[in-house]
């Protein structure tokens, strides 16, 4: 890969060097960035059309959105490759001695934007549950759905909406699983005691597939090891000890034709110290959320402050938020009503928001 053999040289690391695991912390970070200001043709690998892999694209939360290759497999041409990405996505049902040939027959409804499916079961709209709910409560009912899985603002909406419609025990889960935003306890209790599940919550990002799941714990993410690699590191890229917090970076030991070496994925999170009273061996870690800031003035507005005041204490009034910088001194809050909404959900954010702009 051209770029990386660009990116080895200019810090003298020898191809030798670069090819043993214990060296790894010393290759450069790369990051998003790093690719949209490069061309294909420096980063790809012997990429043509008769090899069984997509052009894909990221959906732009971190930034600016672009276009990668990933092995197709990953959406079912080759069988052994689609089991794997399969398995990675609902290994925490094997953890609780589910066999994952049984895992394969489970139907799943799912909730969102993206249709694609890995297991049997139902899509649901998230505009027809809101236009039509109790139709599409209906159709859930009949079923026979094992697990529910989506983003959690869109497992946050559904719960509002069964509430909302006097159906709580009268559609229920054994499994919930979430994923693409942050998922805080209080969100997770509500899950719970809505549709009577156990919540699993999974790390992942398009580029890279299922990075971690949960375990039966539910006491952080177990890294699927066995084809990434996780190192923390500081603001001045150097890996920092277990149970120190600092940016996420992940190798990616699958995707051959467009690497991903050191990739700086755009979160914060720390690895724990402890090991996981499950008895699973791999590394256990936490995501905190996003690392960018946003600058106003002479005032850094972080993503964990919003996200611990708003996601946090109002899961059920607010299910959507962001913040768009408008100039150097002012801001625009955008966010998508919950069930719950009110006059003082309104009030609390205003106090919030000023409080943490002041």
């Amino acid at each position: 890969i051209p770029l990386y053999r660009k990116l080895r040289e200019e810090k003298g690391i020898s191809m030798e060097f670069a090819k043993k695991i214990k060296n790894i912390s010393s290759l450069p970070i790369i990051s998003r960035e790093t690719f949209l200001k490069s061309s294909p043709d420096e980063y790809i690998h012997d990429y043509s059309p008769v090899h069984p892999y997509e052009w894909l694209t990221t959906s732009g939360s971190t930034g600016k959105p672009f276009r990668f290759v990933f092995p197709a497999s990953g959406d079912g041409s080759r069988e052994i490759e689609k089991l794997y990405v399969t398995e990675k996505r609902w290994r925490f049902l094997e953890w609780i001695g589910i066999p994952f040939n049984d895992v394969l027959s489970m139907r799943v409804v799912k909730t969102g934007r993206r249709t694609w499916f890995d297991l049997p079961g139902i899509y649901i709209p998230i505009e027809q549950l809101r236009s039509n709910p109790e139709k599409i409560m209906q159709q859930i009912q009949v079923s026979n759905a094992t697990v529910l899985f989506g983003f959690v603002s869109k497992i946050i909406e559904f719960c509002t909406l069964v509430r909302m419609h006097n159906m709580v025990g009268k559609i229920s889960f054994p499994y919930c699983t979430t994923s693409g935003e942050i998922l805080t306890s209080e969100q997770r209790d509500f899950i719970k005691e809505t549709l009577l599940c156990d919540v699993y919550d999974r790390y992942g990002a398009n580029e890279l597939r299922t990075i971690g799941v949960e375990c039966r714990e539910h006491n952080g993410f177990h890294l699927n090891s066995e084809s990434l690699i996780l190192e923390i590191v500081d603001k001045h890229g150097n890996s920092v000890p277990n149970g120190t917090p600092g940016e996420i970076v992940i190798t990616n030991l699958l995707n051959k034709i467009m690497p991903f070496i050191r990739y700086a994925i755009g979160d914060r999170g720390t690895i724990f110290q402890k090991k996981c009273p499950c008895g699973l061996k791999t590394p256990l870690f936490a995501v905190e959320g996003r690392t960018r800031t946003l600058r106003l003035g002479a005032k850094n507005l972080y993503y964990e402050d919003v996200s611990r005041r708003i996601s946090k204490r109002h899961a059920e009034a607010i299910l959507q938020w962001q913040i768009k910088k408008i100039d150097e001194k002012h801001i625009e809050f955008l966010f998508v009503k919950g069930g719950v909404y009110n006059s003082f959900t309104e009030n609390c954010i205003r106090t919030t928001i000023k409080t943490l702009v002041e």
